[in-house]
């Protein structure tokens, strides 16, 4: 769970402030379809400590106005009670938390990666490894100033997933029933994908 407060200058961002923790707020999400109250828990203590930073920067004159946009992704947009993590956000912290769809996540991806792909030749595949899900995306890089989104994928597998979703699955294989048919799903979408960006290369795309 990321946080960063960020000045707008000629180069770019200046970083003001930063915090980060592993709340693992998907941790059993796969087992159960939900949300588990530890893990609600231990990610609203942090976003509450992220509202306490917010504040104390919107209190202090020199910084100027603060925009703050709070964003959930995959655990929340899989979750049966991913609506009713973020109403507990939004009333404990004060934070603006909003769930967004995985094109908007690919956006964001390739936005934030905009700088390192300047130089990177006329496309590129981007890989968005998170906690809950991949994002891979297949971006135009001589459209104009910025990268272009060609399309995306979005696979429900993350780091903080993957014991349950893709690394128990292995010591199945040999002769133990129960091999996670999401896997199989993943690698052959990823196989697709990476296909469709080598035949739009080689077709000039």
């Amino acid at each position: 769970m990321p946080y960063a407060g960020r000045h707008p200058t000629a180069q770019g961002f200046h970083i003001l402030d930063s915090f980060s923790r592993v709340v693992r707020l998907g941790e059993g999400l796969y087992e159960t379809g939900q949300l588990s109250e530890l893990a609600m828990e231990r990610a609203i203590a942090s976003l509450s400590i992220c509202a306490e930073r917010v504040r104390r920067f919107a209190g202090d004159e020199l910084n100027g106005p603060i925009r703050l946009r709070a964003i959930a992704t995959e655990a929340c947009r899989q979750a049966e009670n991913g609506h009713e993590f973020v109403r507990r956000v939004r009333e404990t912290t004060g934070l603006p938390l909003e769930i967004i769809n995985p094109r908007e996540e690919a956006e964001l991806a390739v936005e934030s990666c905009a700088p390192l792909l300047r130089r990177a030749g006329r496309r590129a595949l981007l890989f968005d490894i998170g906690g809950g899900s991949t994002e891979i995306a297949w971006v135009r890089l001589d459209a104009g100033p910025h990268p272009e989104l060609i399309g995306y994928l979005s696979l429900p597998v993350g780091w903080s997933r993957s014991p349950s979703v893709a690394l128990a699955p292995v010591t199945r294989m040999r002769g133990f029933p129960g091999w996670p048919r999401i896997s199989l799903r993943c690698c052959a979408r990823s196989r697709r994908c990476i296909g469709l960006a080598r035949k739009s290369g080689a077709a000039g795309w």
